[in-house]
């Protein structure tokens, strides 16, 4: 059979046509979201759009999971089309149950991710043009972070971070200044924990995340600080898990000048005696009190 039709034409998965993926899957989802804060538009129409781009990007995920290597560049792609889908379902489900509005968390996941793709992969002035996050473009209420400073007002390159020193995050007009405060040893037993400690059997070492967020400029959503968004590793560098439980009585917006220190407790394989917590980019380290 080989001889009559000749070989199979190997896929090409160079990062030229990664690069094409990854554009159809970043267009595919800017196209059913940001039309999302018209008014205008009906719940039946965000569900036709939202499940188009879905089933679109649903296809080529599928296509590089059947035809890829695995490298490290396709499992990134793979990464973001998947976290696309999962936002563009829950606009879907919103719009059947109530009017949708973005669902603004999972949206900058998706972004996130993407402007990490890019910088690790595409240096080209094309990409750094596309960079420009178009959801945020184009839909004003977007909490979408990047950094501008370091600590205090010395504006400088992103840059890793001690516990306690502070960055600034902008959105737009909009100014927030965070700091992680600390990371202490918390009993397995603590009830903010137990979710972890009596069901994760592989855990070892338990710690409370302590950090700050202020609203320097501008009123903040605090759905993004969550702490879900947060990457918090132990010593040897392995994420660990995050328990589902939160402070209470967190408010849904701070206003400008009011601050808010929030935690959440994760769960770590490996006992150790530092950690790093990531966000939006920056990365602060420090000893487990």
């Amino acid at each position: 059979m080989t001889f009559i039709f000749g070989r199979p034409k190997k896929k090409d998965y160079s990062i030229n046509t990664l690069e094409k993926n990854f554009y159809y899957i970043e267009r595919q989802y800017n196209n059913a979201v940001i039309p999302l804060n018209d008014k205008k538009i009906t719940d039946k129409k965000i569900i036709e759009n939202c499940s188009k781009a879905k089933n679109n990007i649903d296809k080529k995920v599928n296509l590089l999971k059947l035809n890829q290597s695995y490298s490290d560049i396709t499992n990134d792609l793979i990464k973001i089309g998947e976290n696309a889908s999962i936002s563009l379902q829950s606009l879907i489900d919103q719009a059947k149950g109530k009017r949708a509005s973005p669902d603004m968390k999972a949206a900058n996941k998706v972004y996130n991710l993407t402007n990490m793709f890019i910088d690790k992969y595409f240096k080209t002035s094309k990409s750094k043009k596309n960079k420009t996050n178009n959801f945020e473009k184009n839909n004003k209420s977007n909490t979408n972070l990047s950094s501008d400073e370091s600590t205090g007002n010395e504006k400088s390159k992103k840059v890793d971070l001690q516990f306690r020193q502070t960055v600034n995050l902008i959105n737009g007009n909009r100014i927030i200044q965070m700091q992680v405060e600390s990371v202490k040893n918390v009993d397995p037993n603590e009830v903010m924990v137990t979710d972890i400690s009596h069901n994760e059997t592989d855990k070892q070492q338990f710690v409370i995340v302590s950090y700050k967020v202020i609203a320097e400029k501008g009123e903040i959503n605090l759905d993004q600080f969550d702490g879900s968004e947060l990457s918090i590793a132990d010593s040897t560098g392995e994420i660990g898990s995050q328990s589902s439980n939160r402070d209470n009585g967190t408010p849904k917006n701070l206003a400008q000048g009011q601050s808010i220190t929030l935690r959440i407790v994760v769960g770590f394989k490996n006992k150790g005696n530092t950690a790093t917590v990531q966000f939006s980019g920056n990365t602060w380290s420090g000893n487990i009190s």
